[in-house]
């Protein structure tokens, strides 16, 4: 089921469908989206908008991406650990 949210970020309101389901997550996102725009206005006042938003968003892509990487990396590390422990099991119960 969709569900119209109304979120403010950086004083300007967006009119989103969304499932019933996210409303929260939606929230969240824009809270944490607002926040980081008046970060970067913060740092540099003449930023308009438009360089707000794509600086914003560029730096939760990275921040995403840098996430996704060393959860790749700790479930390599993790997988390899738990065959590790598996061989040692099979050799103490055929010991």
């Amino acid at each position: 089921m969709q569900e119209t949210v109304v979120l403010t970020i950086f004083d300007r309101e967006y009119k989103l469908a969304c499932p019933s389901n996210q409303v929260g997550e939606l929230k969240n996102a824009a809270r944490a989206l607002d926040a980081r725009m008046r970060e970067l206005k913060l740092q540099d006042k003449m930023l308009t908008l438009d360089r707000l938003a794509v600086l914003a968003a560029l730096l939760f892509a990275q921040e995403s991406l840098n996430k996704d990487g060393r959860y790749e990396a700790l479930s390599t590390t993790l997988n390899s650990e738990l065959h590790r422990m598996n061989a040692q099991l099979d050799t103490a119960l055929r010991g």
